[in-house]
C-alpha cells in the first residue's frame, strides 16, 4: 500500500493546501482514470478507506438512469501551484505513485537524478470535472438505495458514506528541480540521460530545471465528496462536502498514537490518499 493518507488539519504545502481550501478536494495517488469517478461511493471511517463502486448499482431500480448534468471546466488559468521543495529521497517514495499512473517507468529518473537533494512537482492544465449539488439532490428525487444490498449493510451501521460529486484531472507532470538547491546534481548529466526517455527536459533558466510529460488521457489526481445520508426506508439525501482529516469519526483511545496517520514529507502536511 502507498505510505500517502489523509491530510492533516494545518496543511502549509502550497500545492495541497490550494486543493483543499480552493477545490474542497482530497489528493489520491497513483493517478488513474478508473479508480475514483463521479457519482462513486466512497466509505470512510478513521483510518479505513474504501471505493465501493458506482451510487447507482445500490440503488433500487427506477427506469430513469442516475444521470445528473456534469460541468467540464479547464482550470488552467487559475494556475494550480506546485508544491513546495521536499527531499529527493522522500520523492522517490512519492514519484513512482505518479510514473504509475502515467505508465512510466521511474528507473531512469532515479539515476539520473542521483545527487540531487529537493524536487517539486505539478499537474499544470488540470480540469475540473462536477456535478452541483443541486443537480445531483435533483437527480435523487425518488430514488432510494436498496439498504438491504450485501455491499450496504455494513457501511451503513459502521461507516460515513460519501459520493463523488468533483473530479481534478490533468494528462501532464512537471517535477521541478531548483538548481541552487541541487549543487551536488550533474545537470548536463541528467539531461542527456532523460533525452532518451520520452520526458521533456527543460532547463532555460539558470536557477530551474524540470521535467515534464504530457500524456494521452486525463487522470484524475484529486477529488471531491458529499456525505449521502441513508434514512431507514433508503430515502437519500446529501450534507455538505467533505476534505477528510487524519483519524476523523474514530474515538481517540481506538486508534494506538503509534498507529496514527502521518505524511512522510512534513508531519504538518496533509497527507495523500491511497485506497486501503
Amino acid at each position: 500500500m502507498f505510505p500517502f493518507k489523509f491530510n492533516c488539519a494545518d496543511a502549509n504545502d502550497p500545492f495541497l493546501q490550494q486543493l483543499h481550501e480552493t477545490f474542497k478536494a482530497t489528493p489520491v495517488l497513483p493517478p488513474s482514470s478508473s479508480d475514483v469517478d463521479l457519482l462513486f461511493l466512497i466509505s470512510h471511517r478513521g483510518q479505513e478507506t474504501q471505493r465501493l463502486g458506482p451510487l447507482e448499482d445500490v440503488l433500487e431500480p427506477n427506469a430513469t438512469p442516475l444521470n445528473p448534468e456534469t460541468i467540464s471546466s479547464d482550470i488552467a488559468g487559475i494556475n494550480l501551484n506546485k508544491t513546495g521543495d521536499f527531499s529527493l529521497d522522500l520523492g522517490f517514495q512519492l514519484l513512482p505513485g505518479i510514473f504509475k499512473g502515467f505508465n512510466l517507468d521511474m528507473e531512469p529518473i532515479t539515476g539520473a537524478l542521483k545527487g540531487g537533494k529537493e524536487l517539486s512537482f505539478s499537474f499544470p492544465n488540470a480540469r475540473r470535472i462536477r456535478i452541483f449539488p443541486v443537480k445531483l439532490g435533483s437527480a435523487l428525487i425518488g430514488r432510494k438505495m436498496n439498504t438491504e444490498h450485501p455491499s450496504m449493510k455494513n457501511v451503513l451501521r459502521k461507516k460515513g458514506l460519501y459520493v463523488v460529486t468533483s473530479l481534478l484531472q490533468s494528462r501532464e507532470f512537471s517535477i521541478s528541480l531548483n538548481k541552487t538547491r541541487n549543487t551536488e546534481l550533474d545537470f548536463d548529466a541528467a539531461i542527456q540521460t532523460l533525452a532518451n526517455t520520452g520526458l521533456t527536459v527543460k532547463a532555460d533558466r539558470s536557477t530551474d530545471f524540470s521535467i515534464d510529460h504530457q500524456g494521452e488521457e486525463y487522470l484524475t489526481f484529486a477529488f471531491s465528496c458529499v456525505e449521502l445520508l441513508v434514512d431507514k426506508d433508503g430515502s437519500l439525501s446529501i450534507n455538505k462536502e467533505v476534505i477528510w482529516k487524519k483519524g476523523e469519526n474514530s474515538e481517540p483511545e481506538s486508534t494506538p498514537k503509534e498507529a496514527e496517520e502521518m505524511s512522510l514529507i512534513n508531519p504538518k502536511l496533509p497527507a495523500i490518499l491511497s485506497w486501503d
